[in-house]
């Protein structure tokens, strides 16, 4: 069949395959770099992700950890400290919130959202009751262990998981 053929067909046809085959070479090769730096883009979203998931839960420890210096010494220096840890640990949340793609691991990182703001309200009304009173009742400060022991336990384990996940 190639024997009927010229020589500049020969040369056409040989030059076009090896042309045409170069052409889907870098084709793949160019799909191979769109995919690669989308898994990078993921990557980042996750290290991200992982970063403010990190620093949150180092900002809810020291709140919480204020709030209890506070609750045993009423302290005003450690309400305010755990009243400011509280308030980063809820920007930094948000932020975390909007850096989730993925909807199951939004929806968990909602569940952190809450449960920060329903620690950040105890404190704030344990905070304005000891300002009211001057001090704390032991039935106070009793409920509002218990209550906050609740929230910490509930904060632990979706920070675990969080942490697995991310």
């Amino acid at each position: 069949m190639f024997s009927r053929l010229k020589v500049a067909s020969k040369l056409l046809i040989g030059y076009g395959s090896i042309l045409l085959l170069v052409a889907c070479v870098s084709a793949l090769g160019f799909a191979a770099v769109v995919r690669g730096r989308a898994a990078l883009d993921d990557v980042a979203n996750f290290k991200t992700a992982e970063a403010l998931e990190q620093r949150l839960e180092k900002r809810v420890l020291e709140a919480r950890m204020h709030f209890w210096i506070a609750l045993e010494s009423n302290d005003p220096k450690h309400w305010i400290k755990s009243t400011e840890g509280f308030a980063v640990a809820s920007d930094w949340v948000a932020d975390l919130q909007t850096n989730t793609i993925e909807s199951a691991r939004a929806q968990e990182v909602q569940k952190m959202a809450d449960l920060v703001a329903k620690y950040r309200k105890l404190a704030n009304r344990l905070r304005f009751a000891q300002a009211q009173d001057g001090s704390l009742d032991a039935d106070k400060t009793k409920a509002g262990a218990a209550e906050a022991t609740g929230v910490e336990d509930s904060m632990t384990a979706l920070g675990a998981q969080l942490a697995t996940e991310f």
